[in-house]
């Protein structure tokens, strides 16, 4: 804990010789139009009037779990994100399509707002550009490589962080400041790791860079949300190396969403939440890897964040309940037999 603490003391104690790097050059629209779309906000169906605001702020990682948040806050909170990749922090102080534009004139209730894989990545031009080096076979000039010995091949290759740590500091501060002068209540999901990175040195950098994001957050009372710890318990639906798998992305729409309710909630706002109705439940023990019912499926689907399990339980001949999905034993265990004209002795010598 001592380490801890001195090593967020000195760096908030760094930052005051940092300035914040307010960027308002517009991005160059020949090649990054994708990142120039309208700066209206998505909408789903007409405008819930009445309900409270939910603004969305991030990257493709938000962009995969905003419409799942927004099905399980529906009658709940008009929830919105602008139709673009927010991408890097500095991409927040455009004069056109940023952060500006995003808030627009409404009035927001609680915004959310990440940032982090995009100010890691290595990168060679203006901090605007988008000429990122994301791994071997993503950039003509590197898709021969073998992989990339941990921290110096990239960079002698003239690469460099996008956002070195003192100025995502700054940047975040600033982000977070005007963000909170808007009278919404601010959340800030933590940074998910980006396991393609493994080839770099950048996998290490995704901690630090939280670390440096939750000091800032405590510092000006917003509240966190450990992303980075639920996709280490799921790393199995990182689908590409960085984005979630449609069941991953509504694991982190549940955590978010849940503290965003609890945002409303405190502010007076009537939140008959459904974020507490829906429910993951994994059938039969997470099947797929373990064999049906097992206790080692249960226990992992546990540390996965599902919140119950949907079961087949059966009575035995001496009316004991067992958890059985067949009604003959035959195909999970090395017994025979049916499970209701068995005893519960008997069932136990299966295997």
């Amino acid at each position: 804990m001592k380490k801890t603490c001195s090593f967020k003391t000195g760096l908030l104690a760094a930052l005051a010789a940092v300035s914040v790097m307010a960027v308002n050059a517009a991005a160059d629209s020949s090649n990054a139009e994708w990142m120039l779309q309208t700066n209206l906000l998505e909408r789903s169906g007409a405008c819930a009037e009445g309900l409270p605001k939910v603004l969305v702020l991030g990257d493709s990682i938000s962009m995969g779990y905003a419409p799942i948040l927004r099905r399980q806050l529906a009658g709940v909170a008009d929830v919105r994100r602008p139709q673009c990749n927010c991408g890097a922090t500095q991409f927040y102080f455009r004069e056109k399509n940023g952060m500006k534009d995003w808030l627009g004139t409404n009035r927001w209730d609680v915004i959310t707002f990440n940032a982090g894989i995009w100010d890691i990545c290595y990168m060679k031009g203006d901090v605007l550009g988008l000429d990122h080096y994301w791994g071997p076979g993503k950039n003509k000039e590197l898709a021969a490589l073998a992989p990339i010995p941990r921290g110096t091949a990239i960079r002698d290759l003239g690469y460099r962080v996008r956002t070195p740590i003192l100025e995502y500091m700054a940047n975040v501060r600033e982000i977070l400041k005007r963000l909170k002068a808007t009278g919404a209540t601010v959340i800030f999901p933590l940074t998910t790791p980006a396991v393609g990175y493994q080839y770099d040195d950048r996998c290490g950098l995704f901690r630090v860079y939280n670390e440096v994001a939750k000091a800032v957050c405590d510092e000006m009372g917003v509240k966190t949300v450990d992303f980075y710890a639920i996709a280490e318990r799921n790393y199995e639906k990182i689908v590409d190396g960085a984005h979630f798998s449609d069941e991953g992305s509504g694991i982190l729409a549940c955590a978010l969403a849940r503290e965003i309710v609890a945002a409303l909630r405190a502010r007076g706002c009537r939140a008959d939440n459904p974020v507490e109705t829906p429910r993951i439940l994994a059938h039969r023990g997470s099947r797929g890897e373990y064999q049906d019912n097992a206790a080692g499926g249960f226990g992992k689907c546990l540390k996965s964040g599902v919140t119950g399990f949907e079961v087949d339980i059966r009575l035995t001949k001496d009316g004991h309940l067992v958890v059985m999905h067949d009604q003959n034993v035959s195909r999970t265990t090395d017994g025979k037999g049916v499970v209701e004209e068995m005893t519960l002795a008997e069932i136990k010598k299966c295997r």
